[in-house]
């Protein structure tokens, strides 16, 4: 008999990102099949499973081979933590070509679970090598759109096999029951070590499997004690020869993701204005906001509220514009002569740039102290990582799983 599942699994089961549903409804009546008599998956004997890695594989075989959607559901509670809980849909295409996901994640803290402290919802659209990704914080919308960054490609495991495969490595699964229904064997696999000890948390769960190894319910939950984590895992297969289509949101954020923008900054050595130079290979737009925000002389450790200045020309590549304060405000001028003000900037100052609503980048630079010794410049560039453009949208609510659209 196997060992129970080790903590390390509630790791495994968190996944962000692509969730997803697969699968379908039952069109015909489901008719009970002796095991022994029955096409079981691949890895599965009457005994029960004895190859997670042959049952693994021909599930992601076929789902590539079909595409298909899917949906999940992670929640974790671990004291000091507080709970989390994790929601997708995944559309994914023939071998993944195209792949489009929307997932929630929601977080309620130890302190008072009443009350939701967190809640951030990424979109993503994938065709190709063109990648967009849409991250929604708080009343921001964080879209990165480019080639995808190979070393992170959203398409590694994305059917879930790997996942699969550990969870029904860390277990004693058996088989329950076998059904044949609309033309498939459906093998109901359940964990036979449902009870735990101090170093080996109770883990119940249940995976149906049809005669092609294709996984299309996963249910496992892991729980530790009042004391300690708890975790829930529940994905299901909706539909099998999906096609996903383009979200509408992509095509708003296409136009900046073109733009090759990417920005400098220094002080002068009065430190009375900031010069930001586009280091891009493109014009910053005509109409872009800049949004300056700084640190306050006798408030060291706060900042104004940011000033928001909107360009009337283009910013032309290798051209250098100069921002300075005013009292509480800043201004920007395009002539470094005339950026003379009697109030300096103290510690940090920050441009961002925009472009309705989406970000074109920006650039935050620091002093040491205010004794007129300029310290280093940190720069935001518009490919991060290489080959990405991060942008940001301003967004005014938080969606919730009941209106959101892929």
């Amino acid at each position: 008999m196997r060992r129970l599942v080790p903590l390390s699994l509630v790791a495994l089961l968190l996944l962000s990102g692509c969730l997803g549903a697969l699968g379908g409804d039952a069109t015909s009546t489901p008719e009970e099949i002796d095991p022994a008599d029955a096409d079981l998956p691949p890895g599965v004997t009457v005994n029960g499973v004895e190859n997670a890695s042959a049952l693994a594989a021909a599930h992601d075989e076929t789902l590539l081979d079909e595409g298909f959607v899917f949906d999940g559901t992670v929640v974790t509670d671990q004291p000091g933590s507080g709970i989390v809980n994790e929601t997708a849909t995944v559309v994914v295409g023939v071998d993944a070509e195209t792949l489009r996901s929307d997932s929630v994640r929601t977080l309620w803290p130890y302190e008072n679970r009443s009350v939701v402290s967190q809640r951030v919802r990424d979109r993503l659209w994938l065709d190709g090598d063109e990648q967009f990704v849409r991250t929604n914080f708080t009343t921001r919308d964080s879209v990165i759109a480019g080639p995808y960054d190979a070393s992170n490609d959203p398409r590694d495991g994305v059917t879930r096999a790997s996942t699969y495969e550990g969870v029904l490595d860390a277990a004693n699964f058996t088989v329950e029951s076998t059904v044949a229904r609309d033309g498939h064997t459906f093998t109901t696999l359940v964990a036979a070590d449902a009870n735990g000890t101090e170093d080996d948390p109770a883990y119940d769960g249940h995976l149906v499997v049809d005669e092609r190894g294709v996984v299309h319910e996963a249910v496992v939950e892991i729980d530790r004690g009042p004391e300690s984590v708890w975790g829930l895992l529940d994905y299901r297969l909706v539909e099998l020869g999906a096609s996903p289509e383009e979200p509408d949101w992509v095509d708003g954020v296409r136009e900046s993701a073109d733009l090759n923008l990417s920005f400098d900054a220094e002080f002068l050595s009065d430190h009375s204005a900031v010069g930001v130079t586009n280091t891009g290979d493109d014009a910053v737009p005509a109409g872009t906001e800049l949004e300056v925000d700084f640190e306050v002389d006798d408030e060291p450790s706060a900042t104004t509220a940011p000033t928001v200045i909107t360009l009337d020309e283009t910013i032309d590549p290798g051209e250098t514009v100069y921002v300075y304060r005013s009292g509480w405000e800043a201004d920007l001028v395009r002539s470094r002569s005339t950026a003379i003000d009697d109030s300096s900037f103290y510690g940090d100052v920050g441009v961002q740039f925009s472009l309705d609503d989406v970000s074109l980048g920006g650039v935050r630079v620091t002093q040491e102290s205010n004794d007129g010794r300029t310290g280093r410049r940190r720069h935001r560039p518009r490919t991060e990582p290489r080959g990405k453009r991060h942008h940001t949208l301003r967004w005014l609510d938080y969606p919730t799983r009941e209106h959101q659209t892929v």
